[in-house]
């Protein structure tokens, strides 16, 4: 298996330069910050053009929120808040992770997750006709925003 990581890091100057990068997809990360309610916000833009430029069901979608390590009173971001989002955005629950950089927290279990997402989606093809390996030439993409 292939990744192509993409980490636009939010920023508006990459909105252009993002659309070709969505092309053959197999899954899309959104991206936020614990200790930021902004980036949280700002992930229903990201959503919403992934949406417009991906037009296949077999797209895992998963959020990722990190600080974990941070204590509750330093963080913006409430679980209501995540769980909410998720559910508007069709994100299932074994999607969402909490993670720390910094102490590693959870970072080994979201990757293997997410591995694990994209193989089960490609063994069902886009017309949901079950494939034993995904072809070779195929690259799976995880794009953070």
């Amino acid at each position: 298996m292939q990744f192509a990581i993409f980490d636009t890091a939010g920023r508006e100057r990459f909105q252009s330069l993002t659309a070709p990068y969505y092309r053959h997809i197999n899954l899309v990360l959104l991206v936020c910050s614990a200790d930021s309610g902004v980036t949280l916000t700002k992930l229903c833009k990201w959503y919403g053009e992934a949406k417009n430029y991906i037009d296949d069901a077999a797209v895992t979608y998963a959020l990722c929120i990190t600080k974990s390590d941070l204590p509750a009173e330093d963080k913006e971001v409430t679980r209501g808040e995540i769980d909410s989002f998720a559910e508007h955005c069709g994100i299932l629950q074994k999607h969402i992770f909490e993670i720390s950089a910094k102490t590693g927290d959870n970072v080994l279990h979201m990757v293997k997750e997410l591995c694990a997402a994209v193989i089960e989606s490609n063994q069902i093809d886009r017309l949901g006709n079950e494939s034993l390996v995904p072809e070779p030439s195929e690259a799976s993409s995880l794009v953070l925003s």
